[in-house]
């Protein structure tokens, strides 16, 4: 009855993130737009690739009900993996005001790096599970996370940076992040990881261009 409650917390806990995260993005949907527009990086990618948090939402929501339902009980990686994701996304919740309302662009990159070392920590925790077979979804989850959070701390620091008068990063150093996310997706293993990566570095426009 213990373990059934616990991993029954863990699964609305992160339920609960889902939901907090989504509802910080939609109610300041309009300020994320303009300070977007306003604060924009070489490195921002295309508005259709940040689509891809409609499939890490439901990927997370889907980790959230296989972590609370699992017949046979979630294992103790598998619960400590899913409370470092919900933390990650309640970070990410909070990010949204301090970017998009409070235009604070230092604070909002260090909440993103808080969020994705998170996120990267609930990764590699998965690693210790013997599951991966049986719960696909909830090691997506992870990994998918994980790696769309390396793409947006990459932009984040760029644009604190910028914002600051600072040079950004350079596009070589930003394809570099590809290289680090195909080692790290390999290294756990968990393919998931590099295809957000794979994604948002495709549609940035600048990538394809010869540095100045």
């Amino acid at each position: 009855m213990l373990r059934y409650r616990m991993r029954l917390a863990c699964g609305l806990l992160l339920l609960g993130a889902v939901g907090a995260s989504l509802a910080s993005s939609f109610a300041l949907r309009s300020a994320i737009r303009s300070t977007s527009a306003e604060l924009r990086s070489p490195l921002t990618p295309r508005s259709a690739a940040f689509g891809v948090w409609w499939a890490l939402y439901a990927l997370l929501v889907g980790r959230a009900a296989q972590t609370a339902l699992a017949p046979r009980g979630a294992s103790a990686p598998a619960e400590a993996a899913t409370v470092l994701l919900a933390a990650s996304l309640l970070v990410t919740a909070a990010w949204v005001p301090v970017f998009a309302a409070w235009r604070r662009p230092l604070v909002a990159a260090v909440l993103l790096t808080v969020a994705l070392a998170l996120a990267l920590a609930a990764a590699v925790v998965d690693c210790a599970r013997t599951d991966f077979v049986d719960a696909p979804v909830a090691h997506a989850a992870s990994g998918a996370y994980a790696g769309w959070l390396l793409v947006a701390t990459t932009l984040g620091v760029d644009i604190a940076a910028r914002a600051r008068g600072a040079h950004g990063i350079p596009r070589a150093a930003a394809a570099a992040v590809g290289v680090v996310a195909a080692a790290a997706a390999a290294a756990l293993p968990n393919p998931a990881l590099g295809l957000p990566v794979a994604w948002g570095l495709a549609l940035v426009p600048e990538m394809g261009r010869a540095e100045a």
